[in-house]
């Protein structure tokens, strides 16, 4: 087929379109303008079944995006907070002075012993 009979041919399948009806049986794909007609018949179905314009807004909610993710980050935060204070090491305990009594060498009584002697003696 000469390249002028192609672009008719083409002309013809856009401006009439022709579909399996008039298509015979032998010829189905056997000639370049039936398989043109097939591939405008998938375009349309396609453009067809194609969706309509989306319905999203153009930028997102900051409540719905952004929110979530610095309240997360934010609670985060405090835990992590939490435990370094939990973990953190405490000063040891300071060594309280020993207070030193009364020096307990044998033969030698300690200061009051008359008095703490009587007491016991009455309890009994």
């Amino acid at each position: 087929m000469a390249p002028r009979a192609l672009h008719a041919t083409v002309e013809r399948i856009r401006i009439f379109g022709m579909d399996e009806k008039h298509l015979t049986r032998s010829s189905r794909w056997t000639s370049i303008d039936n398989y043109l007609v097939g591939l405008a018949r998938d375009r349309r179905e396609r453009d067809r079944r194609r969706p309509g314009p989306r319905s999203e807004p153009e930028a997102p909610l900051f409540s719905l995006s952004a929110l979530p993710f610095l309240a997360l980050l934010a609670g985060m935060a405090v835990l992590m907070v939490g435990i370094f204070a939990a973990a953190w090491p405490s000063p040891p305990p300071q060594p309280k002075p020993e207070v030193h009594a009364a020096a307990k060498e044998p033969g030698t009584a300690g200061k009051a012993w008359w008095q703490e002697a009587k007491k016991e003696m009455r309890e009994r």
